[in-house]
C-alpha cells in the first residue's frame, strides 16, 4: 500500500506505525516549552486554548495541567479516541480538519506545535488555515505557532536511515522536491510491507509573517527554540511566532 500527497496524513497518522516510529519523542522538551511560553506570555489562567493539530493529547494535557481550559481537534480518529480517554471538564478533544472553520471568536488563545502545519499542496490551503485561526481567536488573542527553521536545515541526507523498533523495520529516505522536505517511509512488519510519506512545505519565517500578516495578525514576537532565545535565521532549530488578533 502506498500513502502519496495530497492527502497522506490522513492515513499515516491514524496507523499504528506512526505512532511507534515516534514513541521517541521527548515530552519532557515539550513540557518545557509549554511552561516557558505560557509564563512569557502571561496568559492568564481559565482562558480557553485550542490546540490545534492535537495528536494524543500531550500537549493540550500539559496545558490544562497549567490551569487553562483546552480543545483539542485533530483530524486522526484514532488520536482522538485515545486522547478522549483523558476528556473531564476542561479538557475536551474532537475530530477535525483545520482548513475548515474552526468557529468565531472562541478561543483566547490557539497553539499550533511541532511542525503540526504545511502538510497541503498549495499556499492557499495554508493560508486559508491562518485566516480560519483569526476568525476563531477572541479579539485580542494570541495566536502560538511552531515550526522547523528551513534556513537552518542545512543538506537533507541522501543515505537512507534505517531502524527496527518493536520488532518493525523502518527505512527512511529523505528529499527535496517543489519547495517540500518529503520523508518516504518503508515498513516492514513480518511478512507485510508498506510505504508511506511525510512532506511538510518549506516555507521561511518571512514567508509566516507574510501569510500572517495578510491574514491580519500583527506579529508580536519571534524566537528561535524551545527555551524562547532569540530567532536567528542561520542558527535556530525552530521558527517560533506569537501573533495576536
Amino acid at each position: 500500500m502506498k500513502v502519496k500527497a495530497p492527502d497522506w496524513f490522513a492515513d499515516w497518522f491514524d496507523t499504528a506505525y506512526y505512532h511507534i516510529l515516534y514513541k521517541h519523542r521527548d515530552n519532557t522538551e515539550a513540557k518545557r516549552f509549554l511552561n516557558n511560553l505560557m509564563a512569557h506570555t502571561q496568559l492568564p489562567k481559565n482562558t480557553r486554548i485550542l490546540d490545534l493539530a492535537c495528536g494524543r493529547g500531550r500537549h493540550a494535557m500539559q496545558l490544562f495541567e497549567l490551569g487553562y481550559t483546552v480543545h483539542g481537534l485533530d483530524l486522526s480518529s484514532s488520536n482522538i479516541a485515545f486522547a478522549n480517554k483523558f476528556t473531564q471538564k476542561g479538557l475536551s478533544f474532537e475530530v477535525g480538519d483545520m482548513r475548515n472553520d474552526l468557529g468565531e471568536n472562541q478561543y483566547h488563545a490557539v497553539l499550533n506545535a511541532f511542525t503540526s502545519f504545511g502538510y497541503f499542496e498549495d499556499d492557499q490551503s495554508h493560508q486559508a488555515v491562518f485566516n480560519n485561526i483569526y476568525r476563531a481567536l477572541k479579539p485580542e488573542g494570541h495566536f502560538y505557532f511552531d515550526y522547523l527553521n528551513a534556513e537552518s536545515l542545512g543538506e537533507i541526507p541522501t543515505k537512507p536511515e534505517e531502524k527496527t523498533i518493536e520488532g518493525i523495520h523502518f527505512k527512511i529516505q529523505r528529499r527535496l522536491e517543489d519547495r517540500h522536505v518529503i520523508k518516504e517511509i518503508q515498513v516492514t512488519d513480518g511478512t507485510k510491507s508498506f510505504t508511506y510519506c511525510e512532506q511538510v512545505a518549506l516555507y521561511y519565517a518571512s514567508d509566516f509573517v507574510e501569510m500572517l500578516e495578510k491574514a491580519q495578525f500583527e506579529i508580536v514576537e519571534q524566537w528561535g527554540d524551545y527555551n524562547l532565545n532569540k530567532f536567528e535565521a542561520n542558527h535556530s532549530p525552530r521558527c517560533i511566532i506569537m501573533a495576536r488578533k
